[in-house]
């Protein structure tokens, strides 16, 4: 899912709208307001839908409750629900990441760390931190065309697989991306190259 705001009729960037958030201490707040609103919008719909999360959020135990509650009280109107967090945020205290991605699962969503990759020492923590996918960091993906970076992925992905995490491909924007990442075998894409965002 992704999220647009709006004042006075044009468009903010919405990391500028996170990080005054964060500014103001309201990310929690924000956090609750677009998890309450997405879910209200996906009553009924089937398939599977990925909803991206504050650095707060991952490590608040009142959010987390909140989330866990939600999750459960709702269960049987929603679709499959995975729980992005940003791979620095998690890095940043893996204790606290490792307890709301357990929670979460336990609640019956799954979870996925983006952004992957742009730190090495991701590898060493990967395999207790019992995660469902990680979505690669777009700046390899826009750099598939060097065989170093082709390299990279197809490391990643082989030990991802290992594991049993599944790979995404986030940011594909052209078919020759495409053709990389299913020669590397990265289970999913996402991006313009496949399809535009609909309301």
């Amino acid at each position: 899912t992704f999220v647009r705001f709006a004042s006075h009729g044009q468009q903010l960037a919405s990391a500028d709208v996170f990080a005054m958030a964060e500014r103001l201490g309201v990310s929690l707040l924000l956090d609750k307001a677009l998890v309450s609103y997405i879910l209200s919008q996906l009553r009924g719909c089937t398939g599977r839908f990925a909803i991206n999360l504050s650095k707060s959020a991952l490590h608040d135990e009142q959010f987390i409750l909140w989330l866990v509650n939600t999750i459960t009280s709702n269960q049987a109107q929603l679709p499959q629900l995975v729980f992005e967090v940003n791979e620095q945020a998690t890095l940043g205290a893996i204790g606290s990441a490792k307890h709301f991605f357990d929670s979460v699962k336990a609640a019956g969503a799954a979870v996925t760390i983006e952004r992957f990759g742009a730190s090495f020492s991701s590898f060493r923590y990967l395999q207790g931190l019992n995660v469902d996918f990680i979505k690669i960091d777009g700046s390899f993906i826009r750099a598939l065309e060097e065989a170093d970076t082709r390299f990279f992925v197809e490391t990643m992905t082989h030990i991802c697989h290992g594991i049993g995490i599944r790979v995404i491909a986030a940011q594909v924007e052209t078919a020759a991306q495409i053709a990389h990442c299913q020669k590397l075998r990265v289970d999913a894409l996402q991006g313009r190259a496949l399809h535009h965002p609909i309301s």
